[in-house]
């Protein structure tokens, strides 16, 4: 993919203008870009490099061959929703924007559950009340009786004064420490089970797909590509379930993009607008076959980068044990 950005090259390097979030720009060798040490596991069973390198092999001559291929619908595109669902799920930046989005739900949620005040609003709402309900049952009350007790102001508030602020607060920051790691493990795990079998790979098989050439140069993500819905953000690193995908756009190189869409009138394509949704969508850096000057890209890297939006989030919170009204 990098190598249809290059600004440069040499007869054994590649290279392009790499831009990093809040770092100054340089030319790099794309061996240099999106590095990271065991990324899909430590070496031994559990890794996917071996596998994940077979499968790049054929996706490559995929690439090549819609590089080449002039403007307009592409008539045989029995590969490409597999190529989508491998670039779609085995990036850095997908796994980063799923940590950067629960690192930031887990704030939320531990704002709400060591405050006492906000800990009652959730012993008082439906999940709370079920919770309190059940547990009384099981120790011998009635349903009558559980009801009764549930919804007694000064029973919740007789569980409140044994709880401690200071160690649930300890135990969230514990929790927090740990997230990285697990959501790593995750992703890992997640592409192990399903490396072959992907959902996304029936949907994109919907899709009628088209080449565009872009007079202007275009921009490469680190989220690769980029997912143009019914959003309020409108574009997204990666959609989400309730949201209705329009576009995927898909850069090939400099002057080449793919785009995909669920619906049969051809697409428009602005080059200007694929790259604002690029560096937005993009969590670390994006890379240019030219030196952008006086552009307002590498500032805007990250704006959209995370797979839940904060309102999203915010409004998922606010929502814990609380009435569905």
């Amino acid at each position: 993919m990098l190598k249809g950005f290059a600004s440069r090259t040499t007869i054994k390097s590649v290279f392009v203008w790499l831009y990093r979030k809040n770092c100054p720009v340089l030319e790099t060798n794309i061996k240099n870009v999106g590095v990271g040490r065991d990324f899909y596991g430590r070496p031994g069973k559990t890794s996917l490099d071996a596998a994940i390198t077979a499968q790049e092999s054929g996706y490559a001559q995929l690439i090549e061959a819609l590089r080449n291929q002039e403007s307009g619908p592409v008539h045989d595109g029995e590969e490409i929703p597999g190529l989508l669902t491998h670039l779609t799920t085995r990036t850095k930046a997908i796994g980063q924007s799923v940590e950067n989005s629960m690192t930031y739900f887990l704030k939320l949620l531990k704002a709400r559950v060591t405050d006492k005040n906000a800990f009652r609003a959730i012993l008082a709402g439906p999940s709370g009340q079920a919770m309190i309900r059940d547990d009384l049952t099981k120790t011998g009350a009635t349903i009558e009786q559980a009801r009764a007790i549930a919804s007694n102001p000064g029973f919740i508030a007789s569980m409140l004064e044994g709880i401690n602020e200071q160690p649930m607060g300890l135990y969230w920051e514990l929790l927090e420490s740990k997230y990285g790691s697990l959501i790593h493990e995750a992703h890992i795990r997640v592409l192990k089970e399903n490396q072959d079998m992907y959902q996304r790979t029936d949907m994109f098989k919907k899709f009628h797909w088209y080449t565009f050439r872009s007079e202007r140069p275009l921009i490469l993500g680190d989220t690769v590509c980029i997912f143009e819905t019914d959003s309020r953000r409108r574009f997204e690193p990666l959609n989400g379930a309730e949201h209705l995908i329009h576009r995927v756009w898909l850069p090939l190189s400099a002057d080449r993009i793919l785009a995909g869409t669920p619906f049969r009138s051809r697409p428009s394509f602005d080059p200007r607008r694929v790259n604002k949704a690029a560096a937005r969508c993009s969590s670390e850096f994006f890379i240019s076959s030219i030196l952008l000057r006086e552009s307002a890209l590498p500032a805007s890297i990250g704006k959209w980068s995370d797979v839940l939006s904060e309102d999203e989030l915010i409004a998922l919170a606010n929502g814990i044990g609380m009435d569905d009204a």
